[in-house]
């Protein structure tokens, strides 16, 4: 890694390969893993866009859950893009604790929403949907050389690989065999085929945030700007055409009466809460603690 990360010529690489991908049908995506500061992922879409057309960008998952530090990261990333670039966005992967591990799984819900929300393609690595939390694993089902080679280190990776569970069987509808990484250990209603029945659960939720992403192009497509809001709530619009879209984010866990700096009436098409959707929004908008709310303007 020291002699080859983000080396000279790479971008020649990444150019060759992008050229080879053209040449096939369906307009196929080339993605590439892409550990670098916001201000050099940039260079990797390369000259006239010819390189990568989405290096992932992993920078949320370094960044403090904080509102203003986020916002900084967001605003920081849509500024250094190119032109014609699209974004995209990573909360969690195969190398890192899972979400709900790192912040609880109220605040995994409101990753969730950010993530559906922000402008750009969401990359959601499997079991986060559910919410799924790291799994303990057993000495001696280790499997993670970086683990094993640092015991007691806390260097490895396996508790966020494990199987996903499709349903509450013993081997969680994943496989009639031995799998590599232990089954279990989110609990009963975790599974997939459970969360489907609860209308209240991650997966339920993040099915409908997806189903409104989808609906409404300018939370797929429209323009990002951020919103002033007072306190800790990160706040942002997504605005497409005369279509616009309010998010606001409650990272605490405690309740939160927001007062948008931005005067605006709207209602709520969306919450991580139960809430009267009938009641307009307007510039004061009592949030419940980690709740998540987008608003049609």
């Amino acid at each position: 890694m020291v002699n080859s990360a983000n080396g000279k010529d790479i971008m020649d690489v990444v150019g060759d390969i992008r050229r080879v991908v053209d040449q096939y049908p369906r307009d196929p995506v080339l993605i590439g893993e892409v550990y670098l500061k916001t201000g050099e992922i940039a260079s990797y879409y390369g000259p006239e866009l010819g390189g990568l057309q989405l290096p992932t960008n992993f920078n949320l998952l370094w960044t403090p859950w904080k509102a203003r530090p986020i916002l900084e990261e967001i605003t920081a990333y849509e500024a250094v893009l190119p032109k014609g670039a699209w974004p995209d966005w990573v909360m969690g992967n195969h190398d890192q604790p899972r979400i709900a591990s790192r912040l609880g799984q109220e605040q995994a819900r409101i990753a969730m929403v950010m993530l559906l929300t922000l402008r750009g393609t969401p990359i959601l690595y499997y079991g986060d949907e559910l919410g799924l939390r790291n799994i303990e694993i057993p000495p001696g089902k280790q499997r993670d050389p970086f683990g094993l080679n640092m015991p007691g280190a806390g260097q490895g990776r396996d508790p966020e690989r494990c199987p996903m569970p499709w349903n509450e069987t013993q081997k969680a509808g994943f496989t009639t065999g031995d799998p590599w990484l232990p089954i279990g250990g989110n609990g009963p209603g975790s599974s997939v085929e459970a969360q489907r029945k609860d209308a209240g659960s991650m997966l339920s939720m993040t099915r409908a945030l997806l189903d409104l992403r989808r609906k409404e192009p300018a939370l797929a497509r429209g323009g990002w700007s951020p919103m002033p809001v007072e306190g800790e709530t990160l706040g942002y619009f997504r605005q497409l055409g005369k279509t616009r879209f309010a998010v606001l984010l409650n990272l605490n866990d405690e309740p939160k009466d927001v007062r948008i700096v931005q005067i605006m009436t709207g209602r709520v098409v969306f919450s991580t809460h139960e809430r009267d959707k009938h009641r307009p929004i307007q510039t004061d908008v009592a949030l419940a603690a980690n709740e998540g709310l987008i608003i049609a303007l």
